[in-house]
């Protein structure tokens, strides 16, 4: 399944226009507000975390709809730090029967720990494909600048431990996700340089004017 999980979502996304369902087939669930990165561009590591749901509270949610959704983004927060992602992705699996496609994005922070944890949602589901995305928002001590002090050598250990995973399992992907703001904008094209030839897209996401993307594009960090 995981070779041709593209077509068969472009193939849904046309039959549903000749389908009068107003169920969602994409849903994007809110995991955690915990983040481990200082962004300059964000200012959500700033923010209490408050109170998370727990998995069992979303999949129950997400059961109401499950027949429909093939597609399901899961974001934060780092999401890596939600405690409860293996088991809401078994449950995400387990209740939606025609799920293609889950997205998870990472900041690239503990290297192995990331890894390991991909690598055990790869065996525990391999139905489904996984999609995991990698914010790389400047190369070299542009990364340290944006995101914190160190982050590069995480980033570059997290990528290449990502690709070896890649050439195993079939149902991974692997995406460099860039956050442009006033603080990058005119390093778009190194990121893309550096990663675009690796990665099975290229996302490019613009920081907005909400509370934790600022609208100076970044303050200076504490």
């Amino acid at each position: 399944m995981s070779t041709i999980w593209a077509p068969r979502l472009a193939a849904r996304v046309v039959a549903r226009r000749f389908t009068n369902s107003a169920e969602p087939v994409k849903l994007i669930l809110e995991t955690t507000r915990l983040c481990n990165s200082h962004c300059r561009s964000c200012d959500m590591w700033r923010q209490p975390p408050g109170p998370e749901l727990h998995a069992d509270d979303l999949l129950r949610a997400v059961g109401t709809v499950a027949r429909n959704v093939w597609w399901v983004a899961i974001t934060g927060g780092e999401v890596t730090l939600y405690p409860h992602l293996r088991y809401l992705v078994g449950g995400l699996v387990s209740r939606c029967p025609n799920l293609l496609l889950i997205n998870i994005p990472l900041n690239g922070i503990n290297p192995g720990r990331t890894a390991d944890l991909v690598e055990q949602l790869l065996l525990e589901n391999k139905r489904i494909v996984l999609h995991t995305t990698l914010s790389i928002d400047g190369v070299g001590q542009d990364q340290d600048d944006l995101r914190g002090c160190g982050q590069w050598k995480q980033t570059i250990d997290t990528w290449a431990r990502l690709q070896t995973l890649r050439k195993r399992y079939k149902n991974l992907r692997v995406s460099a996700q860039m956050t442009v703001s006033g603080l990058n904008i005119g390093k778009s094209s190194q990121v893309m340089e550096r990663f675009a030839g690796e990665s099975d897209t290229f996302i490019v996401a613009f920081g907005m004017d909400n509370r934790f993307y600022p609208k100076n594009g970044g303050r200076p960090r504490a």
